[in-house]
């Protein structure tokens, strides 16, 4: 896999692709919550990948995502709302069927609650190093990528609804110093 970063600032990555995907570190206080829980769970080495504290998923090549949010549940919304922050963008180059599948269900996914029972799961795994883990139906930012990247062929060793920001970095293997 490939990624490139992109810090706050600069202009939005092109060369995207449906299917790829964003790691963000938002730096707000729930982003701060985020990524300390996951340094619960991610020490040593694997610290690195709980820098990031959101996730949202590419389904144009203009920059148009889907992503799960707090306030608003699964909604649609653009790469250059994020011209502010670092975040890095996953290149998962899926096939143009499978990139049909994730596009069906990015679509039906708007309009979902947040899932602040995927909230809980993930700290319940953070707190018992993951052997404890709860589904529920509606989607966290990076349980609605892994879903989304479960059309383009992904293998995920968790259900995607305990997965967090850094699964996913630590999955794709996003180092970013």
């Amino acid at each position: 896999m490939n990624y490139e970063v992109c810090g706050p600032g600069q202009a939005p990555i092109t060369g995207l692709k449906v299917g790829d995907f964003l790691l963000v570190d938002r730096g707000k206080y729930a982003g701060r919550l985020i990524r300390w829980g996951q340094g619960v769970r991610f020490r040593g080495a694997d610290r690195i990948y709980a820098q990031w504290n959101h996730a949202a998923l590419v389904v144009s090549e203009s920059g148009a995502l889907t992503e799960a949010l707090v306030k608003t549940g699964v909604t649609r919304s653009m790469i250059s709302k994020y011209l502010g922050v670092r975040y890095v963008v996953v290149h998962t180059n899926g096939a143009s069927n499978d990139q049909q599948h994730l596009l069906r269900y990015s679509d039906r996914s708007v309009g979902e609650d947040y899932g602040f029972g995927n909230c809980l799961c993930v700290i319940l795994g953070y707190l018992t190093f993951n052997r404890v883990c709860i589904g529920v139906q509606s989607p966290n930012c990076s349980a609605h990528v892994a879903r989304g990247q479960l059309r383009l062929g992904a293998y995920f060793d968790r259900m995607p609804e305990g997965l967090a920001p850094a699964d996913l970095a630590r999955y794709y293997s996003v180092v970013v110093p």
